[in-house]
């Protein structure tokens, strides 16, 4: 027997994803591990979330701003916090082997979503939010980019419909795909391809809000506090008005963190749908740039939702 069939009996066993939970991570892109860590766990990471703002939770007078996304400063293990939600990551990935150490370690990097007065009992339709994107503000973009592997959003307080939480799109990531496949040579953060006027620019997010405006598949990503969804990493997303404005719900949801290694050995079915290894795509482009300026920068620090990265 080759050691890639022991591998994937290996992997099998130890799985740690139901068959559906698979099925849905493949099929739609994303998948939510329900109760990964308890409210206790997640009251540590929060406890003095409303001294660090400075503001009231009881007074909404004093939520002076519609979203805030908080430096870190305590770091902890997430193979300890939400051991489940850990082992779904490396099966993803395809291993632990295949993720940076690293990428373990989280922060109190909270995304603080009060919405605000104007916004307030207004729900906003998806294709109507301002803010879409996908992640890696970091890199240039390719088909095959190592720089992320899997996008992570841990949720520290419950998130019911209406109420701030992250909005996802699963219909556009195939369209995002398509176009990284169709720009072998690079697209900048913004989408725009290598040598075309604005790549050299930050620029707006025009690319990705026209691309919401065209799709109808939307997927809110609430749930009860100790959720944890991961996403595919080229999954389209945008943070939501919270209409509701609640005080004890909602409000906050996780940080972030890439996963990041080369892959070994021949991917499995889950992994070969998520994690992207080196390929032609990535060495065709490599002509004439150096490996630093290809690879781009840690996102150490980065206080927005984790992205895993292999």
């Amino acid at each position: 027997m080759g050691s890639s069939l022991e591998k994937e009996s290996k992997i099998s066993k130890t799985s740690v994803l139901t068959e559906a939970e698979k099925e849905q991570f493949i099929q739609h892109g994303w998948v939510k591990i329900e109760g990964a860590f308890t409210e206790e766990q997640a009251a540590w990471v929060t406890q003095d979330v409303w001294t660090r703002l400075g503001m009231a939770p009881d007074n909404k007078s004093t939520w002076n701003q519609e979203r805030v996304h908080m430096p870190g400063h305590r770091t902890f293990d997430c193979a300890k916090l939400a051991p489940r939600a850990w082992a779904a990551i490396c099966e993803i990935c395809g291993g632990e082997d295949k993720v940076r150490p690293e990428s373990r370690y989280w922060q109190d990097s909270l995304i603080v979503n009060l919405g605000t007065v104007e916004n307030e009992g207004k729900p906003v339709p998806p294709q109507q939010l301002y803010g879409w994107h996908v992640d890696g503000d970091f890199f240039v973009h390719y088909l095959d980019s190592a720089e992320q592997g899997l996008l992570v959003i841990p949720l520290f307080t419950d998130i019911v419909p209406d109420g701030g939480g992250t909005v996802i799109c699963p219909e556009a990531m195939p369209k995002v795909a398509a176009w990284l496949h169709d720009h072998p040579e690079g697209v900048n953060p913004r989408m725009i391809p290598r040598g075309e006027p604005g790549f050299e620019k930050e620029g707006p997010t025009d690319w990705f809000n026209s691309m919401a405006r065209s799709c109808t598949n939307f997927v809110e990503a609430g749930g009860k506090c100790g959720d944890v969804y991961l996403l595919h990493p080229l999954m389209l997303h945008s943070a939501s008005t919270n209409p509701l404005r609640r005080k004890g719900q909602t409000l906050y949801s996780g940080g972030a963190r890439n996963v990041k290694s080369p892959r070994k050995g021949k991917p499995t079915k889950l992994e070969d749908h998520c994690a992207k290894g080196d390929g032609g795509t990535r060495e065709s482009a490599q002509a004439g740039e150096n490996e630093g300026g290809r690879t781009g920068t840690s996102a150490k620090g980065y206080s927005g939702h984790r992205c895993m990265r292999t």
